[in-house]
């Protein structure tokens, strides 16, 4: 949870607000609540029934408009997300600030993450 908390905080220094989800189900809660999302920031692994591949594969095919950053420090998950997702971006545990931010600037510019 403080991992969780700490890129909260630095998602809402970057001005981005930042909707925090416990696991797959809370999150694919909020995201089909209707509400804006302008991203997805995940972990592959989360506690659950659903875990991050869930959560993207359901963005995928119920919000496709929403760009999805996964994150993991686990290589064969992230290999395996790759194949199974369309349009991802892959960011190695430990998470990278700078990377993320730069991530943050070309969606926010228009551009692939």
């Amino acid at each position: 949870m403080l991992i969780r908390m700490e890129i909260c905080d630095f998602l809402e220094s970057c001005d981005v607000t930042a909707v925090p989800a416990a696991d797959g189900d809370e999150a694919i809660d909020v995201l089909g609540s209707g509400r804006r999302i302008d991203l997805v920031l995940t972990d592959l692994q989360m506690p659950g029934e659903r875990d991050g591949i869930d959560v993207a594969l359901w963005v995928q095919e119920n919000r496709g408009e929403i760009p999805v950053i996964v994150t993991t420090g686990n290589a064969e998950l992230a290999r395996r997300a790759q194949e199974v997702c369309e349009k991802i971006a892959y960011l190695p545990k430990p998470l990278a600030y700078g990377e993320l931010r730069s991530h943050l600037d070309r969606l926010s510019r228009g551009g692939p993450e």
